[in-house]
């Protein structure tokens, strides 16, 4: 694993930037949005029949070339497509990794699980180019999407949930597309470090443990519509790239506050007070009579 980080300096310097950035980034952080109605959320479908299979690797052309789980031939009218496949990465690497490729590939329907090492991701793009990731189930990894260096990813219809890094990160990353996602329960939603000219619209980005959609490290000309960004901890939308960003028609929301937590939690035990005085007493009257 080390060796692996070794190899891949920029990765360590993005986990910290976008760590630091959804952490503390709010005391210089413009905040921005304005009221809109965005997308609530997708719910991927047709993701059965499920194949296990074990974590993919695929390191140039050759070795997709030569990859036997797939259909298609690469090209932009038939792209590669790898579908339908459950990835148990076991705490270890990745479930899909991906490096310098620029063939058109497509991964579909595929439920990708457990990459819990530092760095690893659901999906990991490295230097890759076309790839096209729709209706896939990504859970529980460390990073849910992570692309590095990567250009032209459409990021689309996908459930990324419980990743305790960022649901989808990008790092020096440009003219990809994050549409119609449902990004929830992260440690971060949606995070841009260096990248520019990407559009993020129609995302369901809600319940992060820090920030919704963070944007760092001079991040330019991308676009931020028509998003649902509510109750994520640290803040909804947070430009501190210092590069020219269009953020504009989502629906904001605020934090959830903790009093309404308390006020909730204190109705409950109330009600159950209730329910068990009035369970008492009717007890009490049955065994009189």
């Amino acid at each position: 694993m080390m060796d692996n980080l070794m190899n891949r300096p920029r990765l360590m310097r993005v986990a910290l930037l976008l760590t630091i950035s959804l952490g503390f980034g709010l005391s210089t952080a413009s905040i921005m949005g304005i009221g809109a109605s965005g997308k609530d959320g997708i719910s991927p479908g047709g993701i059965q029949p499920f194949t296990p299979h074990a974590p993919i690797t695929i390191d140039g052309n050759a070795q997709l070339d030569a990859f036997p789980d797939k259909t298609g031939n690469g090209t932009p009218e038939l792209p590669y497509i790898i579908q339908d496949l459950v990835i148990d990465a076991g705490l270890a690497s990745s479930p899909i990794s991906i490096s310098h490729t620029n063939k058109s590939l497509v991964i579909s329907n595929c439920t990708l699980t457990r990459s819990k090492s530092p760095g690893s991701a659901g999906i990991d793009l490295l230097y890759s180019h076309h790839v096209n990731i729709t209706g896939c189930i990504i859970i529980d990894n460390y990073f849910g999407i992570l692309l590095e260096c990567s250009t032209y990813i459409s990021i689309v219809s996908n459930a990324i949930k419980n990743n305790p890094a960022i649901g989808i990160a990008l790092s020096s990353s440009h003219n990809n597309t994050i549409a119609g996602n449902e990004i929830c329960f992260n440690f971060g939603g949606i995070a841009l470090a260096g990248s520019n000219d990407n559009v993020a619209v129609h995302n369901n980005v809600s319940y992060q443990e820090s920030v919704g959609i963070a944007l760092t490290d001079m991040s330019d000309n991308n676009e931020v519509y028509q998003n649902t960004v509510r109750h994520n901890r640290g803040g909804n939308i947070v430009d501190t790239s210092g590069g020219v960003n269009y953020i504009h028609d989502n629906d904001i929301d605020g934090p959830v506050p903790i009093e309404l937590v308390l006020i909730i939690l204190v109705i409950i035990i109330a009600a159950v007070a209730i329910v068990i005085v009035v369970i008492t007493n009717r007890r009490k009257g049955s065994n009189k009579t």
